[in-house]
């Protein structure tokens, strides 16, 4: 067996254990990953037309431990619940509000990447910043909004439980998270 092989045997053997336990649709995370995607790439475009029109100033030192305060664990943690919320009423809402929440956290997350490499030319220092608890806050998002894109996930009981299992991922996806963004993250500044 080659590693080829080797990866796609593991993947399928994760992907039928996560298929058991989760309500995971491979084409709502595609989906949802691809508009949180276009969403960066509008506020990254965003971003650099605003600052290029207003003639702001490039390769500014980083002064981020001097002006900002470190972000509260339960206002982080609500917030980021609340947005899983709305990504999941999508289900509902005729998959409005995870369109919507998509393209907003994936401009937002554009537009302040842009605005980081723009003005100061350190992507590596927002890379570091945002790397300690960005993949579990983003994956949280994108399985919440996956869970947003599909139309029956009160179907069956068998569906139900993989509901309740998928949403105490999410939870802890975003504990984690927001833990790591309030206690580590200020110490990376």
């Amino acid at each position: 067996m080659n590693l080829m092989q080797r990866v796609n045997y593991i993947f399928s053997i994760l992907s039928d254990y996560f298929n058991k336990y989760f309500l995971l649709d491979k084409k709502a995370i595609k989906r949802s990953f691809l508009v949180f995607l276009l969403g960066s790439i509008i506020g990254a475009m965003f971003s650099y037309l605003l600052l290029l029109v207003n003639h702001a100033p490039t390769n500014m030192p980083i002064v981020l431990k001097a002006e900002a305060k470190p972000p509260i664990f339960f206002h982080i943690l609500i917030n980021n619940i609340i947005v899983s919320l709305v990504m999941i009423s999508g289900t509902y809402l005729f998959k409005l509000p995870t369109y919507l929440g998509l393209i907003a956290n994936g401009s937002f997350f554009g537009f302040i990447l842009e605005t980081n490499i723009y003005t100061s030319g350190h992507l590596f220092y927002f890379l570091k910043l945002v790397s300690v608890h960005g993949p579990l806050e983003i994956a949280a998002l994108l399985l919440a909004a996956s869970l947003g894109l599909q139309s029956e996930i009160f179907s069956n009981t068998n569906n139900i439980k993989k509901l309740s299992n998928t949403l105490i991922l999410i939870l802890f996806f975003l504990l984690v998270a927001a833990l790591l963004e309030s206690k580590v993250t200020p110490l990376l500044w």
